[in-house]
């Protein structure tokens, strides 16, 4: 019983400061570090008494009390969400720096889209050259099973009807094998564009095949047949651009050999179209993408341009 006299005795005074005052001096300890002890004090207290030690650290509050640098967290002084701060939290961006950026992402999506778009488009246009150069070699291939020799067929449009016929969806759009007749509905079918010339300056060039009207499959390729070199002409994405000689407009025939040649392989025994006619098609360079002028460089990647 001394004892315990003798230890309260010896207890501190009780303090005289009000709640308020020391949630406030807690508070103000506790704020700049972003701790739980905050958050865990608060709940201790009313709503009313949160919005009093609210006030009174804004009547309270010294400049020089607050230390702010780039890296700081900014002060809030609200009822709500002053004692929600989190060590991860940081500044927003100002509509400046949202500005700047998104300029800068502009200029290099309008420096690389127009790039990968024409890189899209030429690796579209090959694989569908590649496409028809396999199906033609197979069509070859179960006609001479047949013992059926396209090289030995003298007729164009006989000859066009037996490649047609291994094809789905095969329909003729023009039956005309006069070479007239041919060029004008080819023109028609470009939307009055014409067939571009391979430098693409010469939008009404002749398209070779003339002679054995114009076909379609099933996946919109248009084809057409010539005498001279018993010629097979192929637009691998049809009507749809760029229309054009060497981009998807290519010429095969078939050899006394029984094979499907793509044209500019053997130039010097081949029915050859005068460059200044500006026919030149280089499927040969284009099915082994290969730089028709420059070596260690490739058709699609170096040479063409859209």
């Amino acid at each position: 019983m001394k004892y315990a006299e003798q230890r309260s005795f010896e207890l501190p005074p009780p303090r005289q400061e009000t709640i308020v005052d020391r949630v406030c001096r807690v508070c103000k300890i506790l704020r700049c570090y972003g701790t739980k002890a905050v958050r865990s004090t608060i709940k201790l207290f009313s709503l009313s008494e949160v919005e009093e030690v609210s006030k009174k650290l804004l009547k309270r509050r010294d400049k020089s009390d607050v230390r702010h640098d780039v890296n700081s967290l900014k002060l809030t002084y609200s009822p709500i969400n002053l004692f929600s701060y989190s060590p991860r939290k940081r500044c927003a961006f100002t509509l400046a720096e949202v500005l700047i950026t998104l300029g800068i992402i502009g200029i290099v999506a309008a420096m690389t889209i127009p790039a990968l778009v024409a890189q899209h488009r030429k690796k579209a246009l090959q694989t569908a050259l590649l496409k028809t150069y396999s199906e033609l070699q197979q069509v070859n291939l179960k006609l001479l099973a047949d013992d059926v020799s396209l090289y030995e067929i003298s007729s164009v449009p006989e000859r066009a009807k037996l490649i047609m016929e291994q094809f789905q969806g095969r329909t003729a759009i023009d039956g005309d094998d006069n070479w007239e007749g041919s060029a004008t509905r080819l023109y028609e079918l470009y939307k009055k564009r014409g067939l571009y010339g391979h430098a693409n300056n010469q939008p009404y060039s002749h398209p070779t095949c003339d002679n054995g009207g114009i076909w379609t499959d099933n996946i919109g390729r248009l084809w057409l047949f010539n005498d001279s070199d018993k010629q097979i002409c192929v637009d691998v994405n049809g009507i749809k651009g760029p229309n054009r000689y060497g981009y998807d407009y290519f010429v095969f025939y078939s050899d006394e050999n029984n094979k499907i040649i793509p044209h500019y392989q053997y130039q010097d025994k081949e029915f050859y179209i005068e460059d200044g006619n500006d026919c030149r098609d280089y499927t040969y360079y284009a099915v082994t993408d290969q730089h028709p002028e420059e070596k260690g460089k490739t058709y699609w990647g170096d040479y063409i341009h859209f």
